[in-house]
């Protein structure tokens, strides 16, 4: 066999190697865990970059005393009426919205006060900095219709945002979660009548 013929045999084999590589990473993209995959309890590390004066570029870990406003959530992808409800809490008040997929189900949005007792309680139970090391998305959130639930903090630098399967426990804060949704039924209890 001569070079020519050679080169064109290992030019051919690099081809369909690249191809394939190729090939696995579309379908990983496209074919996500399913949904009874376990939830991560020691996810790596991951913060929020938050500028400082000193160095732009450093993540900085807001403090309770930081936090002005906390949205949390939840959605169901294959559902009929309202199927995503976002409540955002600050110190003063609780802002309830629910929204359905088509127009005879309109956005609806109401308000209600929040002592500063509640407000203390809620964000006395997150544990910031576990908080801040959890991976944006944990698990498989809202596969096969099991919907979703997320979280975002603000501290009025920078915020972060978690999403997770409806109804999953996050370890590290998981008494922050269930306050929220302690808070989430009784506000929606009180408009979803």
């Amino acid at each position: 066999m001569n070079q020519k013929g050679l080169a064109s045999i290992v030019l051919i084999i690099v081809i369909v190697a690249i191809v394939a590589i190729g090939g696995y990473f579309v379908i990983s993209k496209n074919y996500p865990a399913p949904a009874t995959s376990p939830i991560i309890t020691n996810p790596l590390p991951q913060q929020p970059v938050v500028p400082t004066n000193n160095n732009p570029l450093v993540p900085t870990t807001p403090s309770k005393a930081t936090i002005i406003e906390i949205k949390t959530g939840t959605s169901f992808g294959r559902c009929a009426g309202y199927c995503t409800t976002e409540f955002v809490i600050n110190s003063k008040n609780i802002i309830y919205i629910k929204s359905g997929r088509d127009k005879s189900y309109p956005e609806v949005k109401k308000e209600i006060l929040i002592s500063s007792d509640e407000w203390n309680s809620l964000v006395g139970t997150l544990d910031v900095k576990k908080f801040n090391l959890l991976l944006e998305k944990i698990g498989c959130p809202d596969c096969a219709d099991g919907g979703a639930e997320w979280i975002e903090i603000f501290d009025g630098k920078a915020g972060k945002k978690v999403t997770f399967e409806y109804g999953a426990s996050i370890s590290g804060i998981d008494p922050f979660v269930k306050k929220l949704r302690e808070i989430r039924k009784n506000v929606s209890s009180q408009f979803d009548k």
